[in-house]
């Protein structure tokens, strides 16, 4: 299964209020994927460490497992102050990482969200045209192979 990957150049639509008028503020480095538009309970082990996924990539998701390597993003290091059963983050927007405080739900959250949904279908939808093709190609081959032995087979029977 080919890893998800993409950096998206346009960070989540952040905007502040100065002087009663609004101004977006510009990305601050790569956006990280939406792992989930929801967040994941865990059970989590009193003086346990943990390593939160901050990028997205992770396939252990909220864990970490080394997906980052090379994007700019790091995971986050925290040891579990309880033991109990917390929302951790999935949709990386979080303001209080690892920990889920709803941002799944903000609208420029699900804007981020739905265009990375967005640009992966259509690289999808790529990959079964090549595939198709690869078929295609395919499908000729053994046509003319079969050809070619049928035609060896009457040749051979005809001597």
């Amino acid at each position: 299964m080919k890893i998800f990957t993409i950096f998206l150049h346009s960070h989540h639509e952040a905007r502040t209020m100065s002087s009663k008028k609004k101004t977006q503020q510009q990305p601050e480095g790569p956006v990280p994927i939406v792992a989930a538009g929801h967040s994941k309970k865990v059970q989590l082990e009193e003086g346990k460490t943990y390593f939160w996924c901050a990028c997205g990539r992770s396939q252990n998701q909220p864990f970490c497992d080394g997906s980052h390597k090379g994007t700019g993003f790091e995971p986050l290091k925290f040891v579990a102050e309880k033991t109990e059963v917390r929302g951790l983050c999935q949709c990386k927007f979080t303001k209080k990482p690892p920990f889920c405080d709803g941002m799944h739900r903000d609208p420029s959250v699900l804007k981020t969200y739905n265009q990375q949904l967005l640009r992966r279908n259509s690289e999808l939808v790529g990959e079964v045209a090549a595939m198709k093709r690869q078929m295609q190609l395919l499908t000729a081959a053994v046509v003319a192979i079969a050809a070619g032995a049928t035609a060896f087979a009457w040749h051979r029977s005809t001597r």
